[in-house]
């Protein structure tokens, strides 16, 4: 009972750690992961010792990396447009030059035969493949050049290169558990099968389920997504593919059945909310920092780790530059970020013991440094969003229907205006009717900055998420006190905060209902004179 207590409370306080840290990252504008592994690192058995780690933690942990490259798996639903031989072309040079580069920094640092085996550098080679999808897909959306130009190249690349990287990674365990010539093919053919088999039914199947259970009760999608994920690496367990890698493709098998975000939501709330926050701190945990302070030598391993990675991606980006003849040079940087799949990776090294603790910690201060810079690096290198010169204007946040409903009337009264949308798709069609709009998210600073907010006239916020309302509209009100704020939004806590801030507040959901008692009652006082006629009253 003792022992049990002893895991809820540092359960707890993981938990605790989780939510602060969120909290601080929006705050300070950077992304929560690298500061949850830093915090695993100081919490941990090689920093101050606050906490230990358990079958109870390395189980959610475990639960964590599947959902991590699960969802990474997701991320390319909805890329529509692809220029898929831009794509192998980018992939292809990327994960050759890094495969190589990673291979033979370690390889010649001293990580070979007959110290270690050939293994090791191998999955260094695949580590440097691989890529952090849930970090650079934001990037690019964020990054209107990029966005505009390559975005529907750029985000499937991301994708291939996780996958590649992957599917490498099962094959060299593979070889390092069973170096059998005949068992190796047998491996892959099952593998192949694998592949084959899930993207042709697992969609249908999708697709099916969705169609006829959809209105069976709310929680029957994630029922459905949990099983045939669990099925999946069951499966996987059995012909012993390792679970990372069939979770990863079971998000890309599933990606092609979702018809809306409703349900990546709800997965992503499960998963970045809870799960993989502890999986990054139980990162941080296995990583010694204090390694570094011990000998020059382990300091150099980590220079040369971080220079090798952003050396690889940046001669890559380079060389396809000059390839496709797309202007961009520095292409690389959007790749240097290494947090997902990576992360995942070399801990499935150290696990099987292949990745010693230096080699591990330099990959894991790597991830934590690529993540950190790469959004300044994005946007130093590729430019800020060009700033608008308007002036007593109406600025829109959200292009939905609405929106352009708000549009379309400030149009017939001759009102100057703009619209801020994120979805790509939209804002492409917004501007095809001839409405002023730039592709980006309307909780960012730097986007409202750019529609220049501080010297609006009107501000209408009508965006799909209470909580993002409530954020940009303190930032308008903060900029310009003088603004006349209009904001919607979808629950009450939202509305009593907006009270203080908006001039008005428009809660679609009240409105609704009482024009539904309106006419309840109309249709009520029609009956009752009905009733009055018939007995001739």
């Amino acid at each position: 009972m003792r022992r049990m207590l002893d895991y809820l409370v540092a359960f707890g306080l993981l938990l605790v750690l989780v939510f602060l840290i969120s909290e601080f990252s929006h705050r300070i504008k950077v992304i929560a992961v690298p500061l949850l592994i830093i915090a695993g690192m100081l919490i941990g058995p090689n920093g101050f010792g606050i906490v230990s780690k358990s079958e109870g933690l390395e189980f959610f942990a475990e639960l964590g990396f599947l959902f991590l490259v699960f969802l990474a798996g997701l991320e390319i639903r909805g890329v529509k447009n692809v220029e898929w031989k831009d794509v192998a072309s980018l992939g292809g040079v990327l994960a050759t030059i890094s495969f190589f580069m990673g291979f033979l920094l370690v390889y010649f640092w001293g990580y070979h035969p007959p110290k270690y085996l050939l293994a090791t550098p191998l999955i260094i080679g695949t580590v440097f493949q691989s890529s952090s999808v849930g970090e650079i897909i934001p990037i690019i959306n964020h990054t209107r050049k990029l966005k505009d130009k390559i975005g529907n190249t750029l985000i499937p690349t991301v994708v291939i290169l996780d996958t590649i990287s992957l599917i490498s990674l099962s094959l060299i365990l593979q070889w390092y558990r069973d170096s059998n010539p005949v068992h190796l093919l047998l491996f892959i053919v099952a593998l192949i099968l694998f592949i084959f088999l899930g993207s042709r039914y697992i969609p249908t199947l999708g697709k099916w389920v969705f169609n006829r259970y959809r209105s069976s009760y709310e929680e029957m999608e994630i029922v459905f997504f949990m099983a045939v994920l669990f099925s999946m690496i069951g499966v996987s367990e059995l012909m012993g593919l390792e679970p990372i890698v069939a979770s990863f493709l079971t998000g890309l098998f599933l990606g092609e059945s979702m018809e809306g975000e409703e349900i990546c939501h709800k997965l992503s709330s499960i998963g970045r909310g809870f799960l993989i926050p502890i999986f990054f701190i139980v990162v941080g945990m296995d990583a010694d920092p204090l390694l570094f302070l011990r000998g020059a030598s382990y300091l150099y391993l980590l220079l040369a780790i971080i220079i090798g990675l952003m050396g690889s991606k940046l001669l890559g980006g380079y060389i396809y530059s000059r390839i496709s003849r797309k202007n961009l040079p520095l292409l690389g940087v959007v790749f240097f970020p290494q947090l997902g799949a990576t992360l995942a990776a070399t801990k499935i090294g150290l696990i099987y013991g292949l990745i010693d603790e230096p080699l591990f910690t330099s990959v894991v201060v790597m991830a934590i440094v690529t993540a950190l810079i790469t959004p300044f690096l994005t946007l130093h290198v590729f430019g800020k969003i060009e700033k608008q010169e308007l002036s007593d204007h109406a600025v829109i946040l959200g292009g939905g229907m609405i929106g352009e409903y708000a549009a379309s009337a400030l149009t017939l009264l001759h009102k100057e205006f703009i619209i801020v949308e994120k979805n790509k798709k939209r804002c492409d069609y917004l501007k095809s009717k001839g409405y002023r709009c730039i592709l980006g998210d309307a909780t960012r600073g730097d986007v409202l900055d750019a529609v220049n907010v501080e010297r609006a006239k009107y501000a209408l916020v009508l965006l799909s998420s209470s909580k993002d309302s409530v954020i940009a509209s303190r930032y308008i009100r903060e900029k310009n006190p003088d603004c006349r704020i209009i904001a919607r939004v979808h629950s009450e806590k939202e509305r009593k905060i907006l009270k203080d801030i908006a001039d008005e507040v428009l809660y679609p959901e009240m409105i609704a209902g009482m024009n539904i008692v309106w006419h309840i009652m109309k249709m009520i006082e029609e009956d009752g004179r009905d009733g009055s006629a018939d007995f001739g009253i």
